[in-house]
């Protein structure tokens, strides 16, 4: 669901037709959207597609750039926060795609990049398996008692877009403050998405910091509609949205088959298939998916968009969360 893909080249058997695709483990297990992907794309282009899992999008950047001679065509899965970084420090094919209606929900100011492509997306929000459960703001968020799981910023894309959500609503020195009492409350701070979730599935912890598509799982897979996401009763807050771009890069040896795969993540069977094995919204319009994808966001409900974010406050800012956590932890 989160973190990132590449689509490369094998170094030792290179044939034109050959596509090896990195990504995160969600994305190439078994349920996920890579097994579909890779059988049907397959039958358009008579090539090979073999994914591998290369961890999250920081970290694979780093490892495009550093390992320069490592054949790669296509990363999939940079977001946000990683974006100017991948712009920056990368070099990148123009993708000419056809001007298809974007989802009416998908906030255009995400459309920034020539070379960098959506291909999915989703809100993010306060999670829960008990529908009783409201909260108003962030302050009923911090008075309670209930148990939260979130992800390590430093490790995961969610974590950091909830650290950033909090500094967007409240500076950065309530930010840390704020999340400092959700730790003093006992908030399981875990390395990854699939951790912090796990715990919240065993039922570990009450709340949990995740998609807004998450419930769409427990509902067309366990047929349970408990789970839901938590929508604070005050309107005027905003809530973060997570974007997975794509990109072609220049050192691609296969650009045409790259452009031909990023023309199937985008057509109307690619898109469904992302949408309804990664639990995500697809980027175009008036894709046929399951009727409960219709309604999993509130009318009401406005995004943040952040302000471009540089490594360097970023790392900042990372340092602070890390200093605010130790003094509690040790």
């Amino acid at each position: 669901m989160i973190c990132l893909t590449i689509v490369s080249c094998n170094n030792n058997k290179k044939t034109k037709n050959e596509l090896i695709i990195f990504t995160y483990s969600s994305f190439q297990s078994s349920w996920g959207p890579a097994p579909l992907l890779k059988k049907e794309f397959e039958k358009q282009c008579e090539c090979s597609v073999i994914f591998k899992n290369a961890g999250d999008a920081e970290l694979i950047l780093k490892r495009v750039r550093l390992n320069k001679d490592e054949p790669v065509d296509i990363v999939m899965g940079i977001d946000q926060f990683s974006l100017s970084e991948a712009e920056v420090n990368l070099s990148w094919e123009e993708i000419k795609q056809k001007k298809y209606p974007w989802h009416n929900q998908f906030p255009s100011t995400y459309l920034v990049s020539k070379h960098l492509y959506p291909f999915d997306w989703s809100p993010l929000a306060i999670n829960t398996y008990d529908p009783s459960i409201q909260l108003s703001d962030f302050k009923d968020l911090a008075a309670t008692k209930l148990k939260i799981s979130l992800q390590d910023p430093r490790m995961s894309a969610p974590g950091l877009q909830f650290y950033f959500w909090l500094i967007d609503e409240m500076g950065l020195t309530k930010a840390l403050s704020f999340y400092g009492s959700l730790v003093k409350n006992k908030a399981r701070v875990l390395p990854s998405w699939s951790s912090a979730y796990g715990v919240f599935k065993k039922k570990q912890v009450q709340l949990t910091f995740s998609y807004l598509t998450s419930p769409l799982y427990h509902q067309i897979e366990e047929n349970n509609n408990n789970y839901r996401s938590v929508i604070f009763k005050d309107k005027s807050i905003k809530y973060p949205v997570h974007v997975e771009y794509m990109g072609i890069l220049k050192r691609s040896t296969n650009i045409k088959l790259a452009m031909q795969f990023v023309d199937f993540v985008l057509s109307s069977s690619g898109q469904k298939i992302i949408a309804e094995k990664n639990y995500m919204l697809p980027v175009r319009q008036n894709i046929k998916i399951h009727k409960a994808y219709a309604s999993i966001i509130p009318k009401d409900v406005k995004f943040v968009r952040y302000a471009p974010i540089n490594q360097e406050t970023k790392t900042l800012y990372l340092k602070k969360w890390k200093d605010e956590v130790s003094k509690i932890t040790n």
